[in-house]
C-alpha cells in the first residue's frame, strides 16, 4: 500500500467547453469583444461561484486582447491546473512569473506544476527561490493534500504561514530525486519550524529509504503517540515491526491495529496473508474478503481473495473474483492464470488453453503456465501443440512436474 508523503495543491472544480446557450443558461452576457476590465469582473464573480469552466471563456478573451493581463493568466493557470492540463498551466504561470518573477503565489503554484509534472529538479529550483525570496510567507489560498505520486488525497488545508510548507516541499523533491539525506534535512528543518504530522511521516520515510529504521520507527511512533488517530503512521509502524515480530508478536499487533483502525482495509488484508502464510485458508479468507468490501477495485486484495477461495475449494467464487481483475485489468496474467486451472478443473480445456494463451501473452516465459496448457492441449488430443509447449518448459524448468516421463512417452521424434 502506498502511504501518502503530503504537499500541497490549488483546488479547483473540472472546467467544461461554453456552449452556445451559455448566456441564458447562467444569466452571463456573451464576452465583451472590447473590455478586458469588464470579462475579468465576469471571470472572478464565475470563479467565487465555482464555475470555473465558465470563467475560461472569459478569460481567453482577455488574453487575447491584452496577452499579459496578470490576473488573467494567474486565474486561467489555477483552472488548468485542476484540469491536470499542466502543460498549459506551467505556460500561464510562466508568462505570469516573466511579469512578476518574485511572486510568492505563482512561484509556489508553479512549483506544484512541475512536481506533478515529474520536473522534481525545476519544482525544487522554484521551492528553493521561494524560501529565499522577501516577505511575510503568508497566502490566502484553499490547497489540496497530494501524496509523493502526485496521487490527489482527500482534506483540505488553509495555509497561514509557508516556511515549514516550502521545505516539506524541498523535501518531497529530493525524496523522488533520491537524494535522501537532504530530504531529511529539509523535513528535519520543516519540524523545527512548525511541527506538523505530515513532516514527521515524511522524515520516517526518508529514514526507512536510508536504512535507518531505528529512526523511523521513532519517528512514526511520534506521530502515533502525538497525533492520535494518525493512520498512515499507525501502518507504516506496524509494517516495520512485523518484519522483526516472531509470529504471535505479529499476530498481536495485527489484531491491536484491527481494534483501533477497524475502518483500514489493509489491517486486515495483511492479517489475511498471516492466516495464509500459516495454512489457515478459511481465517484468511475471512479477512481478505472484509480488506475487498472496504475497498473493492484494490487488485491485490481480489488477487489474495481468489487464492484463498481456491484453497477452501470455493473456484465458482473464485472465478468471479478472478473474471472481475481480468475485467479491471485485461494484462494481469496471474488471473488469467488461475482462471485457466479452474476452466481445467472444470474439464473445459478449450477455455483453459485461452486462458493460459493470455497470461503467457502478458508474462512470457511462465513455466507452469506452459506446463498447464500443455496438460489441456493433450487433453484436446492436440499432441503436437502440448509437445511443443513440453519442450519449452524443459528449457526453462527441467525439473517441473512430469515434464521428462511426458517427453519421453508422447514427443518422441
Amino acid at each position: 500500500m502506498k502511504w501518502r508523503v503530503v504537499c500541497y495543491l490549488i483546488l479547483f472544480t473540472p472546467a467544461i467547453t461554453v456552449n452556445s446557450s451559455f448566456s441564458q443558461e447562467y444569466r452571463y452576457p456573451p464576452p465583451d469583444q472590447n473590455s478586458v476590465y469588464k470579462n475579468l469582473q465576469i471571470a472572478t464573480e464565475l470563479v467565487e461561484k465555482n464555475l470555473e469552466d465558465q470563467a475560461l471563456k472569459y478569460l481567453d478573451f482577455c488574453l487575447y486582447k491584452r496577452p499579459n493581463e496578470k490576473n488573467a493568466l494567474f486565474i486561467r493557470a489555477r483552472i488548468y491546473n485542476n484540469k491536470k492540463m499542466y502543460l498549459k498551466a506551467l505556460t500561464d504561470y510562466n508568462a505570469f512569473l516573466s511579469l512578476e518573477p518574485e511572486n510568492r503565489e505563482a512561484l509556489y503554484s508553479r512549483g506544484l506544476v512541475r512536481y506533478q509534472m515529474g520536473q522534481y529538479e525545476r519544482a525544487l529550483e522554484d521551492f528553493m527561490k521561494l524560501r529565499d525570496v522577501p516577505g511575510n510567507q503568508e497566502t490566502k489560498s484553499v490547497f489540496y493534500k497530494t501524496d509523493a505520486s502526485g496521487n490527489m488525497a482527500v482534506g483540505v488545508a488553509t495555509i497561514s504561514s509557508m516556511k515549514a510548507d516550502i521545505l516539506n516541499h524541498m523535501g518531497l523533491c529530493y525524496f523522488q530525486l533520491g537524494q535522501y539525506q537532504k530530504a531529511i534535512d529539509a523535513f528535519s528543518e520543516g519540524i523545527s519550524i512548525s511541527p506538523s504530522s505530515d513532516l514527521y511521516v515524511n522524515r520516517a520515510l526518508a529514514w526507512e529509504k536510508t536504512g535507518n529504521i531505528s529512526k523511523a520507527i521513532d519517528d512514526y511512533e511520534f506521530v502515533t503517540e502525538n497525533y492520535p488517530g494518525n493512520e498512515m503512521a499507525a501502518w507504516n509502524l506496524l509494517a516495520l515491526k512485523q518484519k522483526a515480530g516472531s509470529q504471535n508478536l505479529r499476530l498481536n499487533e495485527l489484531n491491536q491495529f484491527i481494534e483501533q483502525y477497524p475502518d483500514m482495509a489493509n489491517g486486515y488484508a495483511a492479517r489475511g496473508m498471516f492466516y495464509y502464510e500459516k495454512e489457515d485458508f478459511l481465517a484468511a479468507s475471512r479477512d481478505m474478503r472484509k480488506a475487498v468490501t472496504l475497498e473493492a477495485d484494490n487488485e491485490d486484495y481480489l488477487f489474495n481473495l481468489g487464492l484463498c477461495l481456491i484453497k477452501i475449494n470455493k473456484p465458482d467464487s473464485a472465478e468471479v473474483i478472478f473474471e472481475k481483475l481480468t475485467a479491471m485489468d485485461h494484462t494481469h496474467a496471474g488471473a488469467w492464470f488461475n482462471l485457466g486451472n479452474i476452466r481445467y478443473g472444470y474439464a473445459a480445456y478449450n477455455e483453459a488453453i485461452a486462458c493460459y494463451t493470455i497470461a503467457l501473452q502478458h508474462q512470457p516465459g511462465q513455466a507452469q503456465a506452459l506446463y498447464n496448457r500443455a496438460l489441456a492441449y493433450y487433453q484436446e488430443k492436440k499432441l503436437k501443440e502440448a509437445c511443443s509447449d513440453m519442450k519449452m518448459v524443459q528449457k526453462l524448468d527441467p525439473g517441473l512436474g512430469k515434464v521428462r516421463s511426458f517427453l519421453k512417452k508422447h514427443c518422441i521424434e
